[in-house]
């Protein structure tokens, strides 16, 4: 017992609580203090005491607190366990998509970083949790699920979805003879944006250098068009369409021009433009359009002309509203991706799916070997 001398001088005549007596067992005699020391610190005179019998006093209190304070303790302990469960599973299993930014993008379950999680990799439990989901698929769209995959790979998949997959495109345009309005820069420009029927995979990429093509990787179009006046057309019509011949330049004008043995390889009605009603340009009495193309086997990401998909993703719109921002909460299991796949019509959109996983096979097979070829040096 920590006190100064001035205050313990009286603690025997304070110290008579009512419901302890002297005469029973426990109860203080204020002669038996006795002193162990004194010193003086910060001005005052300290003194160190040592009650005889100080283990019998009664210890209600105490006990009571001792009873109760640990089970506050405990159910505070959980609370806060829980707490921390809810968060780590949502850091794990959750992206959160906020007004101004993505919360838990970065994907965090690799061993050792929580403590009680085994994430070692395992194959087993990869490829029984891995699926893909096919929602839709018509002709040029579908809608699929692919669940328990990393983000990384989902995103791989989605950008060789967008640029890796080859596709027949116009490459080159020679152009013999223009007199529309349409420059021959502008032209060439909207010709290469025209989509064409055409399996790349029966293709070969065109070696850099080479100038000519061959009938293994070019497919040529001719495009040759020239406006007339329509000779029985009604002499007060003011409509360009009876009026002119030719005067609106489609899709439908372009002819493949087999090269080699290709007519043998395609049937007639194979290779074409994918729709026959784009408007390339539009001319008016004696001006013509004349020129050559040439379409060649190329991937979107070196030029935009031969992406063949789009894909969405979710929107930010309830962030617009004050009302309902917030009483929404706008989250995503983190392993589970929704892919829509919309064609341009050059290959259907299943073929485009499983071409983009071969793409990512070879880039992974590609990898490999570069892994053996540096571990051999």
């Amino acid at each position: 017992m920590w006190a100064s001398v001035r205050e313990t001088s009286r603690v025997g005549e304070r110290w008579d609580p009512p419901e302890h007596k002297k005469e029973k067992p426990g109860c203080l005699d204020n002669t038996n203090f006795r002193r162990l020391g004194t010193w003086t610190e910060a001005g005052k005179s300290l003194a160190i005491f040592k009650i005889p019998g100080a283990s019998a006093l009664p210890r209600r209190r105490s006990q009571a607190t001792r009873t109760h304070a640990p089970d506050r303790a405990s159910s505070l302990v959980e609370r806060l366990k829980m707490a921390a469960s809810q968060a780590v599973e949502e850091m794990r299993g959750r992206v959160v998509l906020g007004e101004f930014g993505v919360r838990n993008v970065h994907t965090t379950d690799f061993p050792g970083n929580y403590s009680g999680y085994d994430d070692a990799w395992d194959q087993d439990r990869f490829e029984k949790n891995f699926r893909v989901d096919v929602v839709h698929m018509d002709e040029n769209s579908l809608e699929f699920d692919m669940v328990g995959i990393d983000a990384a790979i989902a995103n791989a998949f989605r950008r060789i979805l967008l640029a890796e997959v080859p596709t027949m495109a116009v490459e080159k345009v020679l152009v013999y003879n223009n007199t529309s309005i349409v420059q021959d820069e502008i032209l060439a420009h909207r010709l290469g944006l025209i989509p064409i029927h055409a399996d790349p995979r029966l293709f070969e990429y065109r070696n850099q250098g080479d100038e000519e093509g061959t009938e293994i990787d070019t497919l040529q179009f001719r495009l040759q068009v020239r406006c007339t006046r329509n000779p029985h057309a009604a002499k007060d019509s003011s409509d360009p369409n009876e009026l002119y011949v030719n005067h609106k330049v489609y899709t439908r004008h372009m002819t493949w021009i087999p090269l080699g043995n290709q007519a043998d390889l395609f049937p007639e009605g194979t290779i074409r433009p994918v729709h026959d009603d784009i408007l390339i340009a539009q001319l008016r009495p004696g001006q013509e359009i004349d020129l050559l193309m040439h379409c060649v086997k190329g991937i979107g990401k070196k030029v935009a002309r031969v992406a063949n998909p789009r894909l969405d993703t979710f929107s930010r719109e309830i962030f617009r509203h004050e009302k309902l921002k917030k009483v929404v909460r706008l989250a995503r299991v983190r392993d589970h991706y929704i892919f829509s796949v919309e064609s341009t019509g050059v290959l259907p959109p299943d073929v485009l799916v499983s071409e983009a996983i071969k793409v990512l096979m070879g880039k992974c097979r590609r990898f490999l070997d570069e892994l053996d070829a540096v571990q051999m040096d």
